[in-house]
């Protein structure tokens, strides 16, 4: 009796995985329980390497896989997975391709979770499949929250953009870096810049002019004008970062390229009326940070003309709260300013914030210093312990083997504990400067957003309110504050540490 055949299929959605055991493992297990069934291995295993499972019409070997199973000549009668999460993570797109394979007589089975061949194992298969799918949706949000929190903080989260790369290394240790310049490309994308600021040359030259000087050997493909206009389009190049997902800028951490004004004149020069996008920005710079009390949305922008000259205006996209949700650009901008200035300290919460900020860091710091100081004394007694096992062996104390055993302990010992005290960093500073600049930076916020430029303006705004600002009735109030800004709030008003304000608008007068 001729044993029936079957397939197996693998997958990783991370390349990186495909280097490691990952697949090996899966490979085996499946082999394994091929074996134990007593079936026939027809093939050698549909390999899809890093590979996302929400789609099955994304994954080649899997698209293999079913044109295999289809032909009645290789006679599959299983498909074999090492989990049922390794064929897919969307249940309705599973389901239907284990019925599409169904058809053709193939049963797909999983090596690892013993599903059984009744109405129960059914079940349970569709659960897998459901499972999969949430855990997919849910590491999606985590992604997604993790990446907001990043993109805040000045980092960018994906593909850099050309002219830059990530650096070099293993994932984990690029983690939390930014991007850097690419020593190839990025020069090319400078002088592409740089020649766009003159105003002579036409996109279709500047993209001639860069392939000659070998845009293409470092590119992979030669640039056209479609792809000068992408480049010269984004404002990551002189700094500013934009996160079309948030429609949200935030100065970024990487170096920049070029300088805004030469990326203004290019601009100017390539598209026209399109480099106003900055100007427009300029005009509604709490754009991205004001949402609808009603609906949650984002507040876009708008301008209207009237008797009076151009009105500009924050307001909700959705047509059932714009006519509340709405509020005059100048009115937010005054209202945001009279919020900064409610954040002032008062004399003697300033007395406290210093206090406690200024002991902390001087116990921090003597603490060092004690510590450094223990590290030090013990290595000199460990230098002096060595000193005496040779003077041991000189006199024939101790053997040779032996001396050089405890010898080999103390130098162990000694470079541990030089490593424990590269560890413990002191960080000095000048504590009136350093005093100075806070008293000036917590009493004078309003002035400070007023004259700094548009990116610090959105990045001194995202550290204060991380939650935004919310658009009620015509007004804005915040959505919360930062919990260092939220700790001087409560201790102005005097209110419990413990209490946390719903959010502040304007101060009235009285």
């Amino acid at each position: 009796m001729e044993k029936p055949r079957a397939v197996i299929y693998l997958r990783v959605s991370d390349p990186s995985q495909v280097e490691n055991n990952s697949l090996k493992t899966q490979s085996d297990t499946c082999k394994q329980y091929i074996l134990s069934k007593g079936y026939e291995l027809a093939r050698e295993p549909f390999r899809d390497e890093g590979f996302s499972a929400k789609h099955t019409s994304t994954r080649p070997a899997l698209q293999e896989l079913f044109q295999y199973c289809t032909n009645k000549k290789n006679q599959i009668s299983y498909v074999i997975v090492y989990r049922i999460d390794r064929f897919s993570r969307n249940t309705q797109e599973g389901l239907v391709a284990e019925a599409f394979l169904s058809k053709y007589g193939v049963e797909l089975q999983s090596a690892t979770e013993g599903i059984s061949r009744d109405p129960t194992g059914t079940m349970l298969k569709t659960i897998f499949f459901s499972i999969a799918q949430w855990d997919n949706e849910m590491k999606g949000l985590r992604v997604g929250d993790n990446q907001k929190t990043m993109f805040n903080d000045g980092y960018w989260c994906w593909k850099p953009p050309i002219g830059y790369r990530r650096p070099y290394g293993m994932k984990s240790d690029r983690k939390g870096n930014a991007c850097i310049i690419d020593d190839n490309l990025g020069p090319l994308v400078k002088i592409l810049f740089e020649e766009g600021a003159k105003g002579i040359q036409t996109k279709q030259a500047l993209a001639n002019y860069i392939n000659k000087l070998g845009f293409e050997k470092y590119h992979g493909k030669k640039a056209d004008v479609n792809l000068v206009s992408k480049i010269v389009s984004k404002t990551f190049y002189y700094g500013l970062m934009y996160a079309p997902k948030w429609k949200k800028y935030q100065l970024g951490l990487h170096q920049p390229l070029i300088s805004e004004d030469i990326w203004q004149k290019t601009n100017k020069n390539l598209f026209g009326r399109k480099a106003n996008i900055m100007n427009d920005i300029k005009l509604f710079p709490l754009k991205g940070l004001i949402y609808c009390s009603t609906c949650g949305g984002r507040l876009t922008t708008s301008k209207a003309r009237g008797n009076g000259g151009s009105y500009l205006y924050y307001e909700c996209k959705s047509k059932k709260c714009a006519k509340n949700q709405r509020i005059m650009a100048r009115d937010a901008h005054k209202t945001f300013l009279d919020i900064l200035k409610t954040l002032k300290p008062k004399p003697t919460v300033l007395k406290l914030f210093e206090h406690l900020v200024f002991s902390d860091w001087d116990k921090l710091i003597e603490g060092c210093k004690k510590q450094i100081a223990m590290i030090d004394n013990r290595i000199d007694q460990l230098n002096n312990d060595l000193t005496g096992v040779t003077k041991s062996n000189d006199k024939g104390i101790l053997t040779d083997d032996e001396a050089k055993e405890r010898a080999n302990k103390i130098r162990s010992e000694v470079v541990a504990l030089k490593i424990s005290k590269s560890d413990v960093v002191i960080e000095q500073y000048d504590t009136e400067i350093v005093r100075g600049f806070t008293e000036n930076f917590l009493n004078n916020l309003d002035n400070l957003w007023n004259h700094i430029d548009l990116p610090k303006k959105q990045a001194l705004q995202n550290k204060i309110f991380p939650n935004g600002l919310i658009c009620e009735n015509h007004t804005i109030r915040t959505n919360g504050l930062s919990q260092s800004f939220q700790y001087i709030e409560e201790l102005n008003t005097q209110n419990s540490p413990l209490v946390t304000p719903r959010g502040i608008g304007p101060r009235l007068p009285g």
